[in-house]
């Protein structure tokens, strides 16, 4: 039961990761310094590439070396990437930002899960996988939460800058608290070989994939919808600012983004008990595509309901989607197999990027909504299509 701490060291780290006060004005602060939408864009597909070259490598690490040494070497990263946005008065200053946000990103976002299923499995606590994950996110959503109500507040009072300051400050915590976890022993997962190869790593990887179809399409229709949600939850600060949404507000604003997927993660292991993970995957982006649509049409403050039901949807996604993964993975290649979805995630980001940036830029954020909103929609019919096609039951 020794790592059994790891989970409260993790529940630790994550408040922390996400007590971050500069998501309330991020975009404000963009635009602020002189970016636009498709700079923004641009920065963000610049994070993607970097997830998209090293997130399979570091996935590949993880599973050879270890777990802890890449959650570390994430957060490091994250330090620096919001200490040199304090810095930042033009787009390269922001492309760097990005770039360090990626080589963040790739080392923890690949190695978080896996850390807390071999711990859990090592306490042979597998089964509750979806509930500790679920409970994970709601302190996650609380941490944003406070960071949330505070944010506007905040940067109304004392300036955006400051707002990346107490940023900084979080990160660092986040990161002493991940210098306490313990590496799971390897005999905790399935008595895999300590001296497994990389070529072995990567082979276990792409025969469960080959073995596994359908957890590959799963994993590429999450990996779509995530992108969508992705650009909605990164301009929403536009979307109220274009439809003169007081500033002062936008801090109740994310707060109630926020709010609404605690139920969402909280549900998530509890619903499994009457539905497949499919039949909730497939339901969950349902309402993803309808609330994103609704903001599209609504152009005005009852737009927020619809980006609302978005935010319960994909709380209740994630640790579904990370469960059905987990639960059937090779734990020779754990991290490996999610940093693929990982991968396939940020093609979609730079793929979608180009057109929404541009068609934001161009016209209107509204534009940019519908365009998310028929990407999800076409993304639902074509995995249900399949799905049914392949007579598979969700």
């Amino acid at each position: 039961m020794h790592f059994y701490k790891n989970i409260y060291y993790l529940y630790a780290a994550i408040f922390f990761r996400k007590l971050i006060f500069a998501y309330a004005i991020e975009r404000l602060f963009a635009l602020e310094r002189g970016m636009t939408v498709q700079l923004v864009v641009y920065a963000e597909i610049i994070y993607a590439i970097t997830i998209i070259l090293l997130g399979v490598p570091a996935g590949i690490f993880a599973d050879k070396f270890g777990r802890k040494h890449l959650i570390i070497l994430g957060l490091v990263f994250t330090v620096f990437e919001f200490g040199v946005l304090i810095f930042a008065h033009n787009f390269w200053f922001f492309a760097l930002s990005a770039l360090v946000a990626g080589l963040g990103g790739s080392f923890k976002n690949t190695t978080w899960n896996a850390m807390l299923y071999d711990s859990l499995l090592a306490c042979g606590k597998q089964a509750d996988f979806e509930k500790t994950l679920g409970r994970m996110r709601a302190v996650g959503f609380i941490a944003a939460l406070v960071s949330g109500l505070l944010g506007g507040f905040l940067a109304q009072q004392f300036g955006f800058t400051f707002n990346y300051w107490l940023s900084t400050g979080s990160a660092f915590m986040a990161l002493l608290f991940t210098l306490k976890l313990s590496e799971p022993p390897k005999h905790a997962q399935h008595h895999v070989e300590d001296k497994a190869s990389i070529r072995e790593i990567i082979s276990a990887a792409y025969t469960f994939f080959k073995s596994h179809p359908d957890v590959f399409r799963m994993l590429v229709h999450v990996a779509l919808i995530a992108s969508v949600v992705n650009y909605m939850d990164e301009f929403w600060q536009v979307y109220l600012n274009d439809i003169a949404f007081p500033l002062v507000l936008f801090g109740v604003v994310s707060a109630g983004l926020t709010l609404i997927q605690m139920p969402g993660a909280l549900l998530a292991s509890k619903l499994l008990n009457r539905f497949s993970h499919q039949t909730l995957i497939i339901a969950a982006s349902i309402i993803v595509t309808v609330g994103i649509l609704w903001a599209a049409f609504a152009q005005h403050a009852t737009g927020i309901l619809g980006m609302a039901a978005v935010c319960f949807a994909i709380a209740l996604i994630e640790p579904v989607a990370a469960g059905y993964l987990h639960h059937r993975a090779d734990p020779a290649a754990r991290a490996t197999i999610e940093s693929v979805e990982n991968m396939i995630h940020f093609v979609f980001i730079i793929a979608l990027g180009l057109v929404f940036g541009y068609l934001s830029t161009q016209y209107s954020i509204f534009t940019g909504f519908w365009v998310l909103g028929f990407v999800a929609a076409f993304g639902c019919l074509v995995y249900v299509v399949i799905k049914r096609s392949k007579n598979i039951c969700y």
